[in-house]
């Protein structure tokens, strides 16, 4: 996702880095604003938000 969205200076997280706040700063990218991914600040666990993030994209792709 960092690499991808690199010119959208998302930073590449690390142990120290508060999760929610990155997520916070993926969900604002333009890209993702109107996909219905849920506020990370409602999740107690980066791995919880993160497999509700994953549901929630793959259930816009287009299917074939």
């Amino acid at each position: 996702m960092c690499e991808q969205f690199a010119t959208q200076q998302l930073e590449i997280p690390d142990e120290r880095t508060d999760w929610k706040n990155w997520a916070t700063g993926l969900i604002a990218i333009d890209l993702f604003v109107n996909e219905g991914i849920p506020d990370p600040s409602i999740f107690d666990k980066w791995q919880e938000w993160a497999e509700v993030l994953v549901l929630t994209v793959n259930l816009r792709q287009p299917q074939t």
